[in-house]
């Protein structure tokens, strides 16, 4: 497995941590966690799976979270928590079946999405992630780290929106397609 962490300039305005999982699908009692991003005020760590057991980075995961600080954030906290086990305070998703884009549109703050630079959608993650079994190419590894980084951000605008943050006060924080250089060759064995 692989940590890959970003450390930020100023420390944000956050209160706990902020966590998003990927997975290989919807079922977590068929499915695995690929990767864990976690954001908290000084940076943020995702931990990417390789070769390792589901079981085995599931352990390193949840030993990660126990030195996070709290309260969790997530959205669909339910999900979340239905892969990981654990209690997370608060949820970030408002509605039943809200996306995050449709979030950032309904709270008028869409235009920040574009430095977000997401290169795929959820449902391609299990996609990339067969692929990168088949190939072992980390290139394809690096979308989904990509992925991850972006929905932390997302999460992260539309936690700070709803708890009465000015857009103003929103960090700069660089767009997922300024890293990926780091992130390959921190992938590559």
């Amino acid at each position: 497995m692989k940590y890959i962490v970003i450390k930020n300039k100023q420390p944000l305005k956050i209160r706990g941590s902020v966590i998003d999982i990927e997975t290989t699908g919807t079922d977590p009692e068929t499915n695995e966690i690929i990767t864990c991003g976690i954001l908290e005020a000084d940076g943020m760590l995702i931990i990417q799976r390789k070769n390792e057991s589901a079981d085995v980075f599931k352990s390193a995961v949840l030993k990660q979270l126990e030195k996070m600080p709290r309260p969790f954030y997530a959205f669909n906290k339910k999900f979340e928590e239905a892969f990981l086990g654990i209690r997370i305070e608060n949820d970030v998703q408002k509605k039943e079946m809200e996306s995050a884009i449709g979030a950032l549109i309904d709270t008028g703050i869409v235009r920040h999405y574009n430095r977000i630079a997401d290169p795929l959608y959820g449902g391609e993650v299990p996609v990339f992630w067969r692929l990168w079994k088949q190939t072992g190419e980390d290139l394809l590894l690096t979308k989904i780290v990509a992925h991850n980084y972006s929905s932390l951000i997302k999460q992260l605008i539309l936690a700070l929106h709803r708890s009465g943050v000015s857009e103003e006060e929103f960090p700069e924080l660089p767009p997922s397609t300024a890293l990926r250089y780091k992130w390959l060759s921190v992938l590559k064995d």
